[in-house]
């Protein structure tokens, strides 16, 4: 409250000629009329119902999973091959608590300590299958990722017949190994 301000608007009220008075209260009062609280939760309600409907249509376009035996014929089949997989989330563990609660958890060790600027680890198995892939003439393996292109170097390193595609598509690495 800036209590000059208040006491001067009090102020031009009280000695407003009646011509404004009867202007300003007529504005108001159709304003008020029209913009009612049923206006409001109408709106709101109209507005949360959207919200609904695009959260179902984006649920929606999620292609259904993939059964692994429609999958097996044609890969033994083809004559080239590429294998394109996400890197966060998909290669690495997901982690299962809330967003909310790793936002938080981020921003208290920010404060508390320096970055360490690892990035999630590699599953063993994934490793494994990702280098039996990689072994294979026909098969190239393209690992996609937001994270940056050094953090990804080094976590890649052990599989160096991998394309690395990091920051989002901003930086590519061929493999540092063919496998002919």
């Amino acid at each position: 409250w800036n209590v000059t301000e208040v006491a001067q608007a009090i102020d031009d009220a009280l000695t407003m000629p009646e011509t404004e008075r009867r202007e300003r209260h007529k504005f108001n009062f159709s304003h008020v009329e029209v913009h009612t609280s049923q206006a409001w939760a109408d709106t709101f309600i109209a507005e949360l119902n959207d919200t609904h409907v695009e959260a179902e249509l984006r649920r929606l376009r999620i292609p259904p999973r993939l059964r692994v035996s429609d999958l097996i014929g044609p890969f033994k089949e083809s004559r080239q091959r590429l294998v394109i997989l996400g890197f966060n989330a998909t290669l690495t563990k997901k982690d299962s608590r809330s967003q909310a609660h790793r936002i938080k958890t981020n921003n208290l060790n920010k404060m508390i300590k320096p970055k360490t600027g690892d990035i999630s680890p590699l599953h063993s198995v994934a490793q494994e299958c990702i280098a039996r892939l990689c072994d294979d003439p026909n098969t190239t393996v393209c690992i996609f990722s937001g994270s940056e292109r050094h953090k990804l170097a080094k976590k890649f390193a052990v599989l160096p017949k991998v394309w690395i595609v990091a920051e989002n598509g901003c930086f590519i690495r061929p493999p540092l190994i063919t496998s002919d």
